[in-house]
């Protein structure tokens, strides 16, 4: 009996697995088998029925809805298994829109309103006036507006909320009804019943502003055009900045790594939303936690530790400032955790997801575009349409913050080819996503990961130095200021840079085993200096290398010093309003709002977040100038262009030889490796 004891135990212990065997799923399997099961259909249903305006939606910072959104996140994470799941606080001015009106006659206008923009504190009555676009031309020509109500076209491509806002309360306005204007387009474009939302980069204490639809505004116009009108403007909104406990919530949960001392890589989506957003974000909420859960169902782990992340506050995060949005991601970097900077291998953000006939946009630091292009060359059979790698780093999403700290990192999306027409809109449903094109998305996702666990990290700072050549003109950098040895001598250290970095790419692939692991700690370091050093912008935002924009500035500040000079005002002015800074807004608007908005640009102010990192350029200020130009003044102009020529160029000269001495090390330092 004893001898058949043990075949009969082995035998029962197999039977036993085999059921267990049999079911052990692939990643890909598990990814297949959630979509199949509703698991994303299920996140977007619950996800987009929380808003804090019952008809149209939104989720905005510090709201109970986005409160909400965290908390659901955290609990799906602690389900899964993940490890160190928690929520990380974030200072917020919290926005709670419940909802706005339009009522003129018997007809009520349903409206919606922008992040920060402050309420109406019950019903304001009073007459209405249309002032265009709200230019102080226009402004001007509408006569006395206080007290009043302005109807505005909006243009968002050309003039933000912002402006429009102060102009109107500094004459007085009791409120501003914005509509669809001639240019507006494609904003808010989708069909004539569309209604927006963004980020105001508003002041808490100017004058409400709601939006109203094209039909809407199209009909007030008409009747504006008749007899004087009286309108009633209702905008239900409950503000709680962040000193007075405003807070949203970040969401952290870690798949831990099979090598503890490998760098992490990052995943990341936001959790907050305009309307009831189906997309942005959503669909990538959607998209990171099937990804985190198929890996847990399937029991792979990378070599490398997995960080899912899910911010607060992308859409708008701060009244009185500029730099309103990607307030989650920008506190996790430079608040939380700002020890991510130079030990983080990657990060992957996810934006809009997805549409059934859009490509898959890729944009990312030029350092790992031709790694992210080969990982989705081979992946055909999971990206349904064509994709499309942009190397350059969206300041409008949360990669930036993360990117101007010295991680490399990558923004996904798939918008559908008419996406900008109904984007930040109430057309922008759940109905649009396509879960077997965000399941396909998430596959992906993890072959990235795959691709960042085999031997040395496919950073490509070849590529960095090509795209980084192109924009250094010798000949452009003496016309700014530059002296001409040290303008030859920056293109000469980029071109050296790039050729170590080609002579690295020969032979990286012939690194022992045992020194990769030093290898790619030596280039993690080198990614932080060269993200950290190059991610600049312009004056409009977009991301550029820091000596870009004050080359621009210095050269056309000298143009329009020489017009002015020969009295020619209308080249001067030009000159100044086209090409230098922001000061296209002293042609549009008073004074006193262009000085403000420069003044929030500024590296000190108090909420500038995230448009203090990298290398951001100085923004002359010419508004004076301008100003006395418009009157014919070219001598009273002189002094001022002059003081700003001088510098930009004094800047430009510096971020020149820095750079310099920068590519210098990195390509000591490469030729090391």
């Amino acid at each position: 009996m004893k001898r058949l004891t043990i075949p009969i135990f082995l035998t029962c212990l197999a039977l036993l697995l085999l059921p267990a065997a049999a079911s052990a799923l692939t990643y890909e399997e598990a990814v297949d088998e959630l979509v199949a099961d509703g698991y994303t259909v299920d996140i977007e249903e619950y996800l987009t029925s929380l808003g804090t305006d019952s008809l149209l939606g939104f989720r905005l910072a510090g709201s109970w809805a986005e409160h909400d959104a965290s908390f659901f996140v955290r609990d799906e994470l602690e389900a899964m298994g993940l490890s160190d799941v928690h929520l990380e606080p974030v200072p917020v001015d919290a926005w709670d829109f419940k909802g706005a009106r339009v009522i003129v006659g018997d007809r009520a206008m349903i409206a919606s309103s922008f992040g920060g923009v402050p309420g109406t504190d019950g019903e304001i009555t009073a007459p209405l006036v249309y002032v265009g676009t709200g230019t102080r031309q226009e402004f001007d020509a509408a006569g006395d507006v206080t007290g009043k109500l302005v109807l505005c076209d909006i243009e968002l491509d050309d003039i933000w909320l912002n402006f429009v806002g102060h102009e109107a309360t500094l004459r007085g306005a009791a409120g501003v009804v914005m509509t669809y204007g001639e240019n507006t387009f494609p904003w808010y474009a989708f069909n004539d019943d569309t209604l927006g939302g963004n980020d105001g980069e508003y002041d808490d204490d100017w004058v409400s502003m709601v939006y109203v639809s094209k039909a809407d505004g199209d009909w007030l116009k008409e009747q504006l055009a008749g007899e004087p009108v009286t309108a009633t403007m209702w905008n239900d909104v409950t503000m709680t900045l962040a000193e007075d406990g405003g807070v949203g919530y970040n969401v952290v949960g870690v798949l831990p790594g099979s090598d503890p001392c490998a760098a992490p890589v990052l995943l990341c989506s936001h959790l907050d939303v305009h309307f009831r957003a189906g997309l942005d974000d959503t669909g990538a909420v959607a998209n990171e936690l099937l990804t985190a859960k198929a890996m847990m169902e399937s029991g792979v782990q990378p070599q490398r530790t997995t960080i899912f992340l899910f911010t607060c506050a992308e859409e708008y995060g701060y009244t009185d400032c500029w730099y309103d949005w990607a307030i989650g991601a920008w506190y996790a970097i430079t608040q939380e955790h700002p020890d991510w900077a130079g030990e983080l291998a990657f990060m992957l953000n996810i934006e809009l997801m997805a549409e059934s006939d859009a490509d898959f946009l890729m944009r990312c630091a030029a350092d790992v575009a031709p790694f992210l292009e080969g990982v989705a060359e081979a992946s055909s059979d999971v990206l349904p349409n064509e994709f499309v790698v942009e190397p350059t780093p969206s300041s409008w999403t949360d990669q930036w913050s993360f990117n101007a700290c010295g991680v490399p990192t990558v923004t996904t999306s798939a918008g559908g080819p008419e996406y900008d027409t109904y984007y930040h809109t109430n057309f922008e449903t759940k109905e649009r996503v396509d879960h077997g094109y965000l399941g396909g998305i998430a596959k992906w996702n993890y072959r990235v990961l795959q691709g960042l666990d085999e031997g040395v990290l496919p950073y490509d700072l070849r590529a960095r130095g090509t795209q980084l050549l192109k924009t250094i003109k010798p000949g452009k950098l003496v016309r700014a200021g530059v002296d001409r040895k040290a303008a030859k001598a920056f293109k000469r250290a980029a071109e050296r840079f790039r050729h170590a970095a080609l002579k690295w790419n020969l032979r990286k692939d012939k690194a022992p085993e045992w020194y990769v692991a030093e290898v790619n700690e030596m280039l993690i370091y080198l990614e932080k200096i060269v993200n950290e050093s190059f991610t600049g912008r312009d004056s409009w935002d977009f991301t550029a290398y820091q000596h870009e924009q004050p080359v621009v500035d210095a050269i056309y500040l000298k143009q329009a010093i020489d017009a002015a000079k020969l009295g020619n005002t209308t080249k001067a002015m030009r000159a100044i309003s086209w090409y230098v800074g922001i000061n296209w807004y002293a042609s549009l608007f008073s004074p006193e709002v262009c000085k403000a908005d420069l003044a929030r640009h500024a590296l000190d102010y108090e909420h500038v977040t995230w448009g203090a990192l990298g290398s951001p350029s100085l923004l002359p200020d010419c508004i004076d100038e301008y100003m006395y130009l418009e009157a014919g003044d070219c001598e009273a102009a002189l002094p001022g262009l002059k003081a700003n020529l001088t510098m930009v160029r004094q800047d430009l000269r510096q971020r020149v030889a820095e750079t310099t001495e920068i590519l210098k090390y990195l390509t000591a330092e490469l030729q090391e490796l």
